[in-house]
């Protein structure tokens, strides 16, 4: 772990492993909500295969699950509210609920996608019921991992370029510095080579203490 300081007041930064990506997932038809049909994804991992299922079917029901990169929506349709942002993503083809009313299909996630935030909506079409809407973000499967930031000190409401030593840097990676009392989203995030990145960080109102890099 490195550390961050701001003097006077000083700011330290902790550093386990970083960070953020983003992607999304959802559908295309109207909604309504007669029994409670649950939506879950399960092993959302870069390179890997994630479980998409529904729950609370009847057996034999088709189901359409959409997906958004870009965000939560709203928008609305005949069926009800879908949280998903344009563009909403439809290339899951619709499957089918099994005699115990879960309707499940697996999906490839891309490689090099962790971080990348995701959101999913579903439609059940044969009752036009909407799931809950889920926000999800892709797991790195080699997480990227902080070794060190320099510079390690600086003073509150400095304007301050970091560099990030470590492993498996990716492009889209983003930083946050978290506090105690505020968290610090980096801006200007680039990534030079896996080993390292570099960041931008406005310290304006920055309570003095240690902070943890994200």
């Amino acid at each position: 772990m490195s550390h961050l300081s701001i003097s006077c007041s000083y700011i330290g930064m902790r550093i386990p492993r970083t960070p953020l990506f983003l992607l999304g997932l959802l559908l295309a038809a109207p909604l309504s909500s007669i029994n409670a049909q649950t939506l879950s994804v399960d092993n959302l991992t870069e390179g890997l295969t994630a479980t998409i299922e529904i729950t609370g079917c009847n057996a034999g029901d088709a189901v359409q699950v959409a997906y958004s990169l870009s965000g939560p929506g709203p928008i609305s349709t005949s069926y009800g509210v879908v949280y998903l942002s344009p563009e909403v993503m439809l290339d899951i083809h619709p499957f089918t609920a099994n005699f115990t009313g879960v309707a499940s299909v697996t999906v490839p996630i891309p490689p090099n996608t962790g971080g990348v935030r995701v959101w999913f909506h579903a439609l059940n079409i044969t009752t036009s019921t909407l799931t809950n809407p889920l926000a999800e973000v892709i797991a790195f499967h080699n997480p990227p991992t902080i070794v060190s930031v320099a510079p390690d000190q600086a003073d509150q409401g400095e304007q301050l370029s970091i560099v990030l030593s470590g492993s498996d840097f990716v492009a889209g990676t983003e930083v946050q510095l978290i506090g105690a009392t505020q968290t610090i989203d980096a801006v200007n995030e680039s990534v030079g080579h896996h080993t390292f990145m570099s960041a931008d960080v406005d310290l304006s109102g920055a309570p003095a203490g240690l902070y943890t890099v994200l």
